[in-house]
């Protein structure tokens, strides 16, 4: 579309011939920004616009609470249990569902690359399978302390502000360096994320001699 208007401005003989490759030279270099720009995109699974990790695993051979066994055990593993962070551990419904969070890195070019990300989670299991749902993410910095001026962007912010600034839809974030670290920070969340679900998955598959 952008060279259409180009081609026409070189059919029309109003513009002069030597001005014409400037004009090209013009158009190369604007089209290759908006590739750039278009490049610095990374959009983790998503449900209704919100960052949502689900997937139903299954698990040949296991029972319900052999399942939920071994789900609680990978919880307990990877994050801190209080009572108000695990707010439903019933084996008879087969339902982990709990608040968690976790410390990631998104690399930035200004620093305060420091964060934890509040989250989500629940696990249903039944027999012969499980579903794992992670959302509600949301980031803190680790490196810059709140003011009241600064607190919005640096408490509780949700990671789809991220998803936005991306995509150029937040107001005060317009340069190509601020949404390569929106990009960032989504990309290290969605790695942890994915470390997460892997060890999940190894171990509720683990071995009965090994667990």
């Amino acid at each position: 579309m952008k060279f259409d208007f180009y081609f026409a401005c070189m059919k029309t003989t109003k513009i002069p011939m030597l001005i014409k490759p400037f004009l090209l030279a013009f158009f190369l270099i604007f089209s290759f920004n908006a590739f750039a720009q278009d490049a610095l995109l990374f959009t983790p699974p998503l449900k209704d616009d919100v960052v949502y990790y689900e997937k139903v695993v299954p698990v040949n051979g296991m029972d319900k609470d052999a399942i939920y066994t071994r789900v609680l055990d990978w919880y307990l593993k990877n994050f801190k249990s209080f009572d108000n962070d695990l707010y439903t551990n019933d084996i008879e419904l087969g339902q982990l569902a709990a608040k968690a969070s976790f410390p990631f890195v998104g690399t930035e070019s200004s620093g305060g690359s420091n964060y934890n990300a509040n989250f989500e989670l629940q696990v249903d299991c039944k027999d012969g399978k499980y579903r794992y749902r992670f959302t509600n993410f949301k980031r803190t910095s680790k490196d810059v302390t709140p003011t009241p001026a600064n607190s919005q962007y640096v408490v509780d912010v949700p990671m789809e502000n991220d998803i936005a600034i991306e995509h150029g839809g937040v107001k005060g974030f317009p340069r190509v360096s601020q949404k390569q670290s929106a990009m960032n920070r989504l990309v290290a969340l969605d790695a942890k994320v994915n470390s997460l679900i892997n060890d999940l998955d190894k171990t509720v598959n683990k071995k009965a001699e090994n667990f």
